[in-house]
């Protein structure tokens, strides 16, 4: 129903926020306690009440998680392999380390959870009040909540001959022929544990779960919803997505990552939740691991590495992961919703 405003022009009913669940995160916070209902500067978020811009907050954050992630993982790897007895200190090597992968994904997994999950959670407080760091993070859950968490795992699934096509341009780029040996001595270590026996549910875990999980709340969560707060959100999906690419310092494979981490983003604004990101990550990740455990001459073909797939997996692909965006498009759309929508 329309009210009168004082003019007595007819003005549409406004969405009542506090009745809806959502909380205000973008402009300057309030307080309905205070007069005016302004919180005193005194008592905003670190980063309002100083002007920090979110652009840099996001990044730095992810500079500097990135850093003491890889620093800890390290250090709990090479405290782990002494303690256990499987290196020498005098005979210390990095290679060591890498042909131990089993201690490398735990330690990993460490440093994921502790600065990439529980960080990023701790850190928020410095753009948000307490109460508001679950809606800045978007890890809410709509009630349409699951549907998209499926069309996003299944958008993945089929996407992966397009993403073939992503890392095939990707190779067309020159790189020096010791980084390209570096790359490939790192792969042949993965390759011979997943020929392995190991424990699939182990990998799984430490490979595909904490990854979907970590990196989501701080690339989709933190970095994104900083960066659209600096600036439009077509480029702060873009620019998102090129950070979640050089994060995995893969550069044969920096141009798929980052179209991923771009179409992650889109979703998480999209729907409102990281989470449908979160089970696209999982699926990415599950299924390279699924594909290299129990089809490893599949999985390892070097003779399909570096080539494109057949054309008639690429239309497939492009028709399959279209009409999956379009769904995710449409059940996230308002019925009778005007305006551009991202």
């Amino acid at each position: 129903m329309n009210t009168r405003n004082d003019t007595g022009e007819p003005e549409e009913n406004k969405p009542d926020t506090a009745d809806s669940g959502m909380v205000p995160i973008n402009g300057p916070q309030t307080d309905s306690t205070q007069p005016g209902g302004q919180i005193p500067l005194e008592s905003r978020p670190l980063a309002e009440k100083h002007g920090f811009p979110g652009w840099l907050m996001g990044l730095g954050w992810s500079v500097s998680s990135f850093f003491l992630f890889q620093v800890v993982a390290s250090i709990v790897a090479l405290l782990a392999l002494l303690i256990l007895g499987r290196v020498a200190v005098d005979s210390l090597s990095s290679d060591q380390l890498f042909e131990n992968l089993d201690v490398m994904f735990i330690s990993n997994s460490i440093g994921q959870i502790l600065f990439l999950g529980l960080g990023t959670w701790l850190i928020t407080r410095l753009s948000v009040r307490r109460s508001q760091r679950r809606a800045f993070l978007r890890m809410n859950t709509p009630h349409w909540s699951s549907r998209n968490a499926i069309y996003a795992f299944l958008i993945v699934l089929v996407a992966q001959p397009l993403i073939m096509v992503l890392a095939w341009i990707n190779l067309q780029i020159p790189f020096s022929e010791s980084y390209l040996n570096f790359e490939q001595a790192q792969l042949d270590m993965i390759e011979n544990y997943l020929r392995s026996d190991h424990i699939f549910l182990f990998t799984l875990f430490h490979v595909a779960i904490v990854p979907s999980v970590c990196e989501e709340i701080l690339f989709r969560g933190y970095v994104l919803k900083n960066f659209e707060k600096s600036m439009l959100p077509v480029l702060a999906i873009i620019l998102s997505g090129l950070l979640f690419g050089l994060y995995h310092i893969r550069l044969t494979q920096l141009i798929p990552l980052s179209v991923l981490g771009m179409l992650l983003a889109w979703m998480t604004i999209r729907t409102g939740s990281i989470w449908p990101a979160v089970s696209a990550h999982f699926a990415n990740n599950a299924s390279a691991v699924t594909l290299a455990t129990y089809f490893p001459d599949l999985a390892f073909d070097e003779a399909m590495q570096g080539e494109l797939p057949p054309a008639h997996f690429i239309i497939f692909s492009m028709f399959f992961t279209g009409l999956l965006v379009y769904l995710i498009h449409r059940l996230n759309t308002p019925k009778n919703a005007g305006g551009a929508h991202v």
